[in-house]
């Protein structure tokens, strides 16, 4: 193939939002394998563009081209992915709010393909989440349940495979039972210390793993749950570990919420400091392996990486019973997935699902009857099949670039020229006027 230059429009890559994480690992690859690569970011840099380098194993880095101020950054987005030349733009990222961004690349002539979630109930009322997508080259939904929705609005050539978000599978891995340099190996005791319970190690972790849409994290219904939880299961000394700010909860007044519910002492935090740097990929690994089961049982999700963070180290998922959720978790984790209570309508344009508490709380204590060892070698193994950048999630994602330009060039951007056979054809046109 020969090298190409694939612009692609998110969250910067240096935000630990799904978008932005996943966007820092497409570009990498995309460098790796000979090509060029731009960043237009709609959230996460503001100023002149930047040169990021990567790591010292790379020889080339990419560009980063900030947000411009323009709502979402669209208008903005175009000019640069014209000026940067770009034989692709890549949006990873919704698509209820991009109105301008497909039409203006087909009018520049620029090849388009929309990695994207469905991250609401099929029936929802309002239309620009597939009305946004008509004039985009392809769509390349994150996931079955999303390309199933697609194919109902657009038409069937144009809506490829799905290519789910990813992790790297060897670093979101299990480690309990790695030899460490002195010859000892590490258990699960060792991890939970770390975190700061120091009751000597023989206490039941569940972790909820940082969320950034305030509209679907549903901090009330999981703490609820999880309090109902440890009520009826004293006995294994169970605790809370929040890798998020306790002060931010994401619209939630969290150290106030845990208060009124009484739970306060059975939690700890990610420290301040660690929630302003950002966690490495390897830290976040580390938190999974602490804990006995994650809880993630919220609104909605377009792909949910937590969940499947959680799932290549080998620890279970409790998550809500519908949309991506459902697909990820049902073929491995059936028996924890939480029924909704109901449905609402969300002012973002869709219909959410409500989890249900007494279930949540029924979900926690099934975990108890999973066998932790062989969950770290299935889970690890069903993550690793699916979701591995390197193996599975790269190569879906440039047979999808391939794709798409094939479909491109298919597509009469402009109407040609007359031969001048055609012209010499042409009969004259006859212009009558008034006198």
């Amino acid at each position: 193939m020969e090298p190409l230059r694939i612009a692609v429009y998110s969250n910067s890559p240096s935000s630990p939002s799904g978008y932005g994480v996943s966007t820092l690992n497409i570009v990498e690859r995309i460098v790796r394998a000979g090509h060029e690569a731009a960043v237009l970011c709609n959230f996460g840099h503001h100023g002149m563009p930047l040169f990021l380098n990567l790591p010292e194993s790379l020889e080339h880095g990419y560009w980063i081209f900030p947000y411009d101020g323009n709502g979402l950054g669209e208008a903005g987005a175009v000019a640069m992915a014209k000026k940067w030349e770009a034989d692709l733009v890549v949006t990873n990222y919704d698509t209820w709010p991009m109105k301008s961004m497909f039409p203006a690349l087909r009018a520049a002539q620029i090849p388009s393909m929309a990695w994207t979630p469905w991250d609401f109930l099929p029936d929802y009322g309002s239309r620009p989440m597939w009305e946004n997508l008509v004039n985009a080259t392809t769509v390349l939904p994150y996931s079955k349940y999303a390309r199933k929705n697609f194919l109902d609005h657009l038409p069937t050539e144009r809506v490829l495979e799905n290519c789910y978000l990813g992790i790297d599978t060897d670093v979101f891995r299990p480690v309990i039972g790695d030899e460490m340099e002195d010859g000892t190996k590490v258990t699960k005791e060792m991890f939970k210390e770390k975190r700061g319970f120091d009751e000597g190690g023989d206490v039941h972790i569940t972790m909820i793993n940082k969320m950034n849409k305030a509209e679907r994290v549903a901090y009330p219904y999981m703490l609820e749950g999880w309090k109902l939880f440890a009520e009826n299961n004293l006995d294994i000394k169970p605790r809370l570990y929040l890798n998020c700010d306790l002060n931010q909860g994401n619209g939630y007044p969290l150290d106030s919420l845990l208060s009124d519910m009484g739970i306060g002492e059975l939690v700890k935090f990610t420290t301040r400091l660690d929630q302003g740097l950002g966690l490495t990929p390897e830290q976040l690994s580390a938190l999974y392996n602490s804990a006995d089961v994650t809880l993630c049982s919220t609104l909605s999700e377009g792909m949910g990486l937590p969940i499947i963070e959680s799932l290549g180290c080998g620890v279970p998922v409790v998550s809500t019973n519908a949309m991506v959720m459902k697909e990820v978790l049902e073929p491995v984790c059936k028996e924890l997935l939480v029924m909704p209570q109901a449905e609402f309508w969300q002012n973002v344009p869709g219909k959410y699902v409500v989890p249900d508490v007494p279930r949540i709380a029924d979900a926690l204590e099934k975990s108890l009857k999973r066998d932790p060892e062989k969950d770290r070698e299935t889970l690890s193994q069903y993550a690793r099949g699916l979701f591995d950048y390197d193996t599975v999630v790269f190569p879906r994602f440039m047979e999808a670039v391939n794709q798409t330009l094939g479909i491109a060039d298919q597509i009469c951007w402009k109407v040609p020229e007359p031969s001048e056979e055609l012209k010499a054809k042409a009969k004259p046109v006859e212009v009558y006027s008034d006198g």
